[in-house]
């Protein structure tokens, strides 16, 4: 009798368990994106001078609220735009310049503020995000 309590009760906690998880709801997304991942990595040296930007944001964004100039490269007070390409399904932006980037010099990859995510209600990220590479000498 004993061992049949013990087994009714552990089904029961089983039970309770399975109902929590299936009835839980996953809680509302209140994060803005974030960078995951750069290429070139933060802080690489030796990098090309023909290089393409990428970006990879660790959940998918509003396409239609990207803007062709929201990424871009600083060199010091110059900013430098080319042509910006999107990912949908890798959530990666891509920044591929016209001209070679400057031999040895360090250059910061900037994300623009206003980057939302597909949140039912959309979270945006209100700061820059950045990350910074040297170009091989």
């Amino acid at each position: 009798m004993r061992a049949f309590g013990w087994l009714a009760l552990a089904a029961a906690g089983l039970g309770l368990g399975a109902c929590g998880e299936e009835g839980g709801a996953d809680p509302p997304d209140t994060l803005p994106p974030a960078i995951l991942r750069s290429e070139p990595a933060d802080g690489a040296t030796g990098v090309s001078p023909e290089v393409v930007v990428r970006v990879w944001l660790d959940e998918p964004f509003d396409n239609s609220l990207i803007s062709g100039d929201q990424l871009y490269l600083r060199r010091g007070t110059t900013l430098l735009y080319g042509s910006l390409s999107r990912d949908l399904a890798q959530a990666m932006l891509a920044l591929d310049l016209a001209v070679p980037l400057e031999a040895g010099v360090t250059y910061e990859a900037v994300l623009s503020p206003g980057v939302c995510d597909q949140a039912p209600v959309r979270n945006c990220t209100r700061a820059p995000l950045s990350f910074s590479f040297q170009v091989a000498p």
